[in-house]
């Protein structure tokens, strides 16, 4: 049985079901109706919105906001606020709008790289003539995109106003927008919060701190007077960071590199994810452009020698882990990695010559001793080789394959 099966199995075993009268009771304060005049025509244009801060800040839609004037937020109670647009981000559809007083409840903001296809969702929004309204539904698919970014698409009914109303998961929390309606096919697409986290964290914002995998990976801040193109680009890079599936993490670095070709760390982390979707393509020609960009920094030659090694194109492995070598000549495993690329091509000096190097920088390095011992091997050095099996099993008492490491020894006649 896969893990992914074994997941699946554990997450129907004893999940509490959405409880939709308590979702509704605890957010329905924080939704507003957001009413404006469009400049264009002089029309009355209404959506929804929530309170994304305490501190005055609500969220909307995008296309909702654009191009409006007079723009307020009324609330369940009837109480109506002031809203001016703080920053709108039109190609992932979010507008972070401000009132100038205090308010008195926000929505707890989510993660919806959490939901499956089938979670169940629960939605508040405001439709003409149906303000207010709780509609639920279930995630359709995970796996969408709008406008090239990550989307959610649900069965949820959404009206003509609905856009910019939050969407909560079986926690409460809320884990997007409704963005529109595909009324051909009768589902509702839904913008992910986490698409919103960089433009929230600019505005201290909190939102959830998620794991991020990758060597580079970590957010930045722009700083005052950043050109908007840049400052874009920058978004686009900061919420790859913070999702964690691959697959949304080649998006948004795909996106940042198109707004900013020089974007070294968005090339360096759109390698790595492309890697672990499988797209050695896409990874090797994100890391052959960090190279280009950085020369002084070895970390894309690495990672380009180890996609080439994984291919088994050697003399490229080769070329790239000397490259990278020569930038970091102390790095130890870096020379264990360019031995095992001799290695694997068969060019056993050269191998030895390289794992020696690797030892005489640190001697207890168990890997490098084991990878010495195949190539004294290949070389029929029965006597070296064991000796090198020997002190990898020292150093690694507990591995994995101590077993088989200590036949190799006897079938060495070195036991």
């Amino acid at each position: 049985i896969s893990i992914s099966m074994i997941l699946l199995i554990f997450t129907g075993i004893n999940v509490a079901a959405l409880d939709a009268e308590k979702i509704h009771r605890d957010n329905v304060g924080a939704v507003l109706v957001i009413e404006g005049i469009r400049t264009l025509d002089g029309a009355k244009s209404q959506g929804s919105g929530c309170v994304i801060s305490t501190t005055g800040y609500v969220l909307a839609s995008a296309h909702q906001t654009v191009g409006m004037s007079g723009m307020t937020g009324r609330f369940q109670d009837g109480t109506v606020i002031q809203l001016k647009p703080v920053l709108v981000d039109e190609a992932r559809e979010f507008a972070l709008l401000q009132t100038n007083r205090t308010l008195q409840q926000a929505v707890t903001i989510g993660d919806a790289d959490t939901l499956v296809n089938g979670s169940e969702l629960l939605s508040i929004a405001a439709p003409i003539n149906l303000e207010f309204s709780t509609v639920l539904g279930t995630v359709a698919s995970t796996h969408r995109s709008y406008r090239g970014y990550p989307a959610i698409q649900a069965g949820l009914t959404a009206t003509h106003g609905s856009s910019g109303g939050p969407v909560f998961d079986k926690t409460g929390a809320l884990i997007g927008l409704i963005t529109g309606e595909l009324a051909a096919e009768q589902f509702t697409i839904i913008m992910p919060i986490n698409n919103a986290y960089t433009m929230l964290e600019m505005h201290d914002i909190s939102t959830p701190k998620l794991k991020n995998e990758g060597e580079m990976e970590s957010t930045l801040i722009p700083v005052t007077g950043t050109p908007p193109k840049l400052l874009r680009a920058v978004m686009a890079y900061n919420n790859g960071v913070y999702h964690t599936r691959a697959e949304s993490k080649v998006v948004d670095y795909t996106m940042a590199v198109k707004l900013a070709p020089e974007f070294y760390e968005a090339w360096f982390n759109l390698g790595v994810a492309a890697v672990q979707i499988g797209d050695t393509e896409t990874a090797a020609q994100a890391f052959e452009t960090a190279s280009k960009i950085r020369p002084e920094d070895g970390r894309s030659l690495r990672n380009l020698g180890r996609l080439h090694l994984t291919q088994q194109s050697f003399d490229k492995a080769i070329h790239f882990l000397t490259m990278a070598s020569q930038l970091d000549s102390n790095n130890v495993s870096l020379l264990n990695d360019l031995g095992e690329a001799y290695r694997q091509a068969g060019e056993f000096n050269d191998a030895v010559r390289t794992f020696l190097s690797a030892l005489a920088l640190d001697p207890n390095y168990a890997s490098a001793h084991y990878n010495l011992g195949l190539a004294y091997m290949a070389l029929k050095d029965n006597t070296r080789a064991a000796m090198q099996f020997k002190q990898y099993l020292k150093l690694a008492p507990q591995a994995a394959d101590r077993e088989q490491v200590a036949q190799v020894i006897k079938t060495l006649g070195q036991s």
